[in-house]
């Protein structure tokens, strides 16, 4: 019985992160546009393979409240990255979006925040963006290597992570909540 059971679990895993992508926001200081943009690029085999389906201000069509916009995906968002730049850190818009996801990932406990270092800035004295393991790692910016493909490779390959364990947790979860309902 248990072999089958770890089967089930086993084709359930197999086929749920196959499915249902997990919803990116993009934080970023306008000014930082082509960074988002050169991100997006490189993390479009996270789409097509439909691991993730992005989200970012750009977006918002006209007429709509852009506050409210940016309110609920950011928290329908499994993960939030932030292109952390000068211009980043100097955003009142950026700073809030930062807070407001800190604490939706209070209540949320499985949403994942992901810093990504896109430019040499002071981000390891904002708040406690430090305690947090940011992207490339070891937090050197993207706009020091020499090779700047090699570092959105780095980056592409810890969203991947991060998406594949987000994928395993909500798994997880739901078996937990369906073994508990059946009792």
């Amino acid at each position: 019985i248990l072999m089958g059971y770890l089967f089930v679990i086993s084709v359930l895993l197999k086929g749920k992160l196959m499915s249902s992508p997990l919803n990116l926001f993009y934080s970023y200081c306008h000014t930082d546009s082509e960074q988002r943009s050169a991100l997006e690029k490189h993390l479009s085999m996270l789409l097509r393979n439909k691991v993730i389906r992005q989200w970012h201000d750009g977006k918002i069509t006209a007429g709509s409240n852009w506050k409210i916009n940016i309110a609920n995906n950011l928290e329908d968002a499994d993960i939030v990255v932030f292109l952390v730049t000068t211009n980043w850190l100097n955003s009142d818009p950026c700073v809030e979006e930062w807070n407001s996801a800190k604490k939706l990932s209070e209540q949320q406990p499985n949403k994942v925040l992901i810093p990504i270092i896109a430019t040499d800035c002071a981000w390891v004295d904002f708040d406690d963006m430090k305690s947090k393991l940011v992207l490339p790692y070891d937090g050197k910016a993207v706009s020091k290597w020499d090779n700047s493909d090699t570092a959105w490779l780095n980056v592409y390959n810890g969203i991947k992570k991060a998406a594949e364990e987000q994928k395993k947790k909500n798994l997880y979860c739901d078996l937990v909540i369906k073994m508990n309902y059946r009792q």
